[in-house]
């Protein structure tokens, strides 16, 4: 992916989509789509994504890694393990597949443009079941179509596929050579469109 995962900024971006919900909560699935799909449109308008997750294709579409790791209470990665200590004190997996937000930490590590973004999908989807949202985007996301395997089986969604699919294919080398370096993109984007 084009930026390394960060723990702070997914907590930061899953908080900003629970408080849209009653009770500061959802299932799990709901949430893992609607990162996605922020990740997603933070790519098409910035060429980065918010949580730096790695994205596979998988039968209910398309899953940030790690994330599944989180919600599920796996820590078979190094990154979820990592991950664990600040996702396990503000974001709690509840019965029924469902997690529930444990308090605000903020959104100091996002940008006003990211939380735009994140506003935006939480209320495009509000109200919306994950299955008709797994349907939805069964259908909108090529790069899922793309490299999805069939059955059980998953595959990585590359960063390249995305920015193709979201229109950045013109700027994507230039963006993976600048890599991490998300802030100085972010000021020529807007230098270039003053």
């Amino acid at each position: 992916m084009l930026r390394s995962f960060s723990v702070e900024r997914t907590v930061q971006a899953s908080a900003i989509l629970l408080q849209a919900e009653p009770g500061h909560r959802m299932k799990y699935i709901r949430l893992l789509k609607l990162l996605y799909v922020a990740d997603r449109e933070s790519m098409r308008q910035t060429g980065f994504p918010i949580t730096g997750d790695d994205p596979y294709a998988m039968r209910k579409g398309p899953v940030l890694t790690t994330v599944l790791r989180l919600v599920n209470g796996m820590r078979d990665s190094t990154a979820a393990e990592a991950a664990a200590p600040v996702w396990d004190e503000w974001i709690q997996p509840q019965s029924d597949f469902y997690v529930g937000l444990l308090g605000d930490p903020g959104h100091k590590k996002l940008t006003r443009r990211e939380i735009a973004i994140l506003d935006s999908v939480a209320e495009r989807y509000h109200g919306q079941d994950p299955w008709s949202i797994i349907e939805q985007l069964h259908q909108e996301l090529p790069e899922w179509e793309k490299n999805y395997p069939g059955g059980n089986s998953s595959a990585a969604i590359s960063a390249e596929d995305i920015l193709d699919e979201v229109g950045q294919s013109n700027r994507r080398e230039f963006i993976i050579a600048v890599g991490d370096d998300h802030q100085d993109l972010a000021s020529l984007a807007r230098s270039s469109s003053a």
